[in-house]
């Protein structure tokens, strides 16, 4: 686990846009890496402009169950 923030790339946001009635994508033809989820770059996603990117700042934390 580590901390996210803009700087690692770890988490973007784009609130209301769960309001569209399908989202635009394509496929990457990006190759999976060493260690990397296979989907982690399959597809790239458009939104229109109006909606504004959010990263939030995240502490690692750790869960017991």
């Amino acid at each position: 686990m580590t901390d996210v923030f803009k700087e690692n790339g770890g988490l973007i946001i784009w609130p209301k846009s769960h309001n569209e009635k399908q989202i635009i994508f394509e496929e990457t033809g990006e190759k999976k890496k060493v260690n990397q989820d296979p989907n982690a770059n399959r597809t790239m996603t458009f939104y229109q402009n109006n909606y504004k990117p959010i990263t939030p700042i995240l502490k690692k934390v750790v869960c017991f169950d």
